[in-house]
């Protein structure tokens, strides 16, 4: 069985400025295979603060996640629980009427907690950006990057680039 109450908030400091909240906990029981039962409760949160006006906005947030997953069968089965672990950074700025430009910073762990095996950890880590022009009404140019990294108990992945060029017409109308 799984209970998964939580509450919420959110409060507007300024016209800027709003934050958000939300706290709760899973609470899970289950048989385990050979009999008897597993029991735990682990909590779970988010918060964000943004600040946002007319060229720029940035925001940072913060997530602890933790979620159930049974095995399959009737409820006899091991079952696991997945925790992510994240907190991220984001920017975006009107640099004028034709120009923006867009980062995005990125940290989540990953692991589970298995009822009868070793835990599972990961780590990503991202970084992105992007910067765009408008050329005339219905065009517009722009570029965007990005680096990723996973981080593994035994040897790790490479790092992987990535990045764009585009160009974008609208079509219809733009109003």
């Amino acid at each position: 069985s799984v209970l998964n109450p939580y509450v919420s908030i959110r409060h507007q400091f300024s016209d800027e400025i709003v934050g958000t909240a939300t706290a709760g906990f899973l609470l899970t029981r289950q048989k385990l295979i050979g009999g008897g039962s597993s029991t735990s409760t682990d909590p779970s949160f988010s918060f964000s603060l943004c600040r946002t006006n007319q060229r720029e906005r940035l925001c940072g947030r913060a997530t602890h996640e933790v979620r159930n997953s049974f095995g399959l069968g009737s409820g006899t089965s091991v079952g696991s629980l997945g925790i992510s672990t994240s907190a991220s950074i984001d920017y975006s700025r009107q640099i004028d009427a034709n120009q923006s430009v867009q980062l995005a910073l990125s940290a989540t762990r990953y692991s589970t907690r298995l009822s009868s095996a070793n835990n599972l950890r990961s780590t990503y880590l991202t970084f992105l950006a992007g910067y765009d022009r408008k050329l005339r009404p219905r065009l517009a140019v722009g570029v965007n990057g990005g680096v990723r990294k996973l981080i593994l108990a035994g040897p790790d992945p490479k790092t992987d680039f990535n990045g764009s060029a585009y160009i974008r017409y609208l079509l219809g109308d733009l109003q």
